[in-house]
C-alpha cells in the first residue's frame, strides 16, 4: 500500500499488506506552527494534531498530515515551518 502526495514522493508502509486492511490515520494540517523545524507530528500547535500524533505512537499506526505545502507527510518526517493555507486551487493539482 502506498500514497502519493502532491509532489509524487512515494510513501510506503512497513510491512506486508497483501490480502491485510492496514489501517492509518491521517489529518488535515493546521495554522499555527512552532517556529523551528520539527516533526511534522509536533510541528503544528492543533490540539487535533497533537492528539492523533500521540495516539499513532501508542496505537503503533502510521500516521500522515496533508500539509498545504508538502502534501502528504509521515508524521515523524521533519519539516520546515511554512506560512501556506489549503485552497481549492491547491486541492485540485
Amino acid at each position: 500500500m502506498s500514497f502519493l502526495n502532491m509532489n509524487y514522493k512515494k510513501l510506503s508502509f512497513e510491512g506486508d499488506c497483501e490480502g491485510k486492511k492496514k489501517i492509518v490515520l491521517i489529518t488535515a494540517c493546521g495554522k499555527k506552527k512552532e517556529n523551528k523545524k520539527s516533526k511534522a507530528g509536533k510541528l503544528y500547535k492543533s490540539s487535533r494534531i497533537r492528539y492523533l500524533y500521540r495516539k499513532s505512537k501508542e496505537m503503533n499506526i502510521p500516521f500522515y498530515i496533508l500539509s498545504a505545502k508538502y502534501g502528504l507527510v509521515n508524521g515523524d518526517e521533519i519539516i520546515e515551518p511554512y506560512n501556506q493555507v489549503m485552497d481549492e486551487k491547491q486541492c485540485k493539482n
